[in-house]
C-alpha cells in the first residue's frame, strides 16, 4: 500500500475524483432501484453523479490542503470549505441523511468533546436515519 507522500497531488485528485464518478454511478442506479416507481431523467442522473463527483474531487482536494497546512484558522477555513462542497449531496432526498452524516463526521474528527461525548454523537448519527 502507496502511503501519503508516495502519491502525488494530481493523482490524489485523479482518485477523488473517479472515485466519486464510480459512487454517482452506483448512488444513481441503487435510487433507481430501490424506488417504487423508477422514473429516469438524464438531468436528475447528471446532477447526482455530477454532485457525487465534485464532493470526492473537492474532498480531495480539502485533504491535500489540510496535511499542508499548520496554522490553526486556514484550517478552520479548509474544513469550513469542506463542508460547503459537500453541500450539493444533501440536496433534494439526501438531505435527510444531513444530520447523521454532519455528527458521525464530528464524532470521528474532533477531540475537543471527549470519548464519552464522540460516542453519543456516533450512536445518534446511527439512530438518526432509523428513525
Amino acid at each position: 500500500m502507496q502511503t501519503m507522500s508516495s502519491l502525488s497531488k494530481s493523482r490524489i485528485i485523479t482518485i477523488g475524483f473517479f472515485g466519486g464518478l464510480i459512487l454517482g454511478v452506483i448512488s444513481r442506479l441503487w435510487m433507481r432501484w430501490i424506488s417504487t416507481d423508477p422514473e429516469f431523467s438524464w438531468s436528475g442522473s447528471i446532477f447526482i453523479v455530477g454532485a457525487f463527483t465534485f464532493f470526492f474531487t473537492t474532498q480531495s482536494v480539502v485533504f491535500l490542503l489540510r496535511h499542508g497546512v499548520h496554522s490553526r484558522r486556514r484550517t478552520t477555513l479548509i474544513r469550513v470549505g469542506g463542508v460547503v462542497f459537500s453541500l450539493p449531496i444533501f440536496s433534494a432526498a439526501g438531505g435527510i441523511m444531513f444530520p447523521a452524516v454532519a455528527l458521525a463526521s464530528i464524532a470521528l474528527w474532533t477531540n475537543a468533546l471527549g470519548a464519552r461525548g464522540r460516542k453519543a454523537l456516533l450512536v445518534l448519527s446511527l439512530v438518526i436515519p432509523v428513525i
